[in-house]
C-alpha cells in the first residue's frame, strides 16, 4: 500500500484491506479507529514513528489482534530530544511572558510596560516533574542548568539520588513545584491525573 502523507479516508479505506503491515503516520488528521480499521481484513501491525499512540485505537487493535510498534523503549527514541526541548520552550516562554512580550514590541511598546513582561527568573525555584522517562529526565537536567530545585514523581521509575532531583510522592510535587512539567503519556490512567482541585 502506497499512501501520500497527507492521504484522506476513503483513499487508505479503499487500500488497506491489501494490506498486512502499516507504518501510518505519528500525527494524522484523523484516528486510526474501528471506522478505517474494520476494512483491515489482513492487517496484522501497525507501526507508528513516535512513542504515543493517541492517534491509534488501542482498544480495537487489542480486539482484532493487531499488534503496535512503536519507539518507546528503542535505542532509537533515547537521541531524539525534539519533543523536551519544545516543552522546555514552552516552559520558558511561559514563565518569561513570552508571547506578550512579542506582541507587545511589534505594537513599539517596551520600557514602558517592562514590569508587564519581565515574567518570573527560573533560577532558584523548583520544578516539578510528573513522569521521570527520557523527557522527565531531559526536563530535568535543562532545569538544573537554570538552577532550579528539582522534585519529581514516577511510580514505575526508580529516581537516582546522583541526579540531583528530591524523589517525591505527586501531592508533595504538587504542592512544592513553581513550575510543573507533566511528563507522561495520555492514557486512561493518566488522564486527568492534575485537574482543577489542584
Amino acid at each position: 500500500m502506497h499512501l501520500r502523507y497527507n492521504s484522506d479516508i476513503d483513499e487508505i479505506i479503499g487500500k488497506i484491506g491489501e494490506v498486512e503491515a502499516w507504518f501510518c503516520s505519528p500525527c494524522p488528521h484523523y484516528k486510526i479507529d474501528e471506522a478505517i480499521l474494520r476494512y483491515a481484513k489482513n492487517l496484522r501491525v501497525i507501526v507508528t514513528p513516535s512513542t504515543g499512540v493517541t492517534h491509534i485505537d488501542t482498544d480495537y487493535c487489542v480486539a482484532q489482534q493487531i499488534q503496535l510498534r512503536t519507539l518507546k523503549g528503542t535505542d532509537a527514541v533515547e537521541k531524539i530530544f525534539a519533543s523536551s526541548e519544545f516543552t522546555f520552550t514552552l516552559i520558558l516562554a511561559a514563565v518569561r511572558n513570552l508571547y506578550p512580550a512579542l506582541k507587545g514590541v511589534a505594537r513599539k511598546e517596551w520600557r514602558e510596560y517592562e514590569d508587564r513582561y519581565r515574567g518570573l527568573e527560573l533560577n532558584g525555584r523548583t520544578l516539578g516533574v510528573i513522569g521521570y522517562g527520557r523527557i522527565g529526565r531531559n526536563i530535568s537536567r535543562y532545569g538544573r542548568g537554570f538552577g532550579m530545585k528539582l522534585v519529581a514523581h514516577d511510580p514505575y521509575v526508580h529516581i537516582p539520588a546522583e541526579h540531583g532531583v528530591t524523589a517525591c510522592d505527586m501531592d508533595e510535587v504538587l504542592e512544592r513545584a513553581d513550575v510543573l512539567a507533566l511528563c507522561v503519556h495520555l492514557t486512561s490512567e493518566t488522564r486527568l491525573m492534575v485537574n482543577e482541585k489542584w
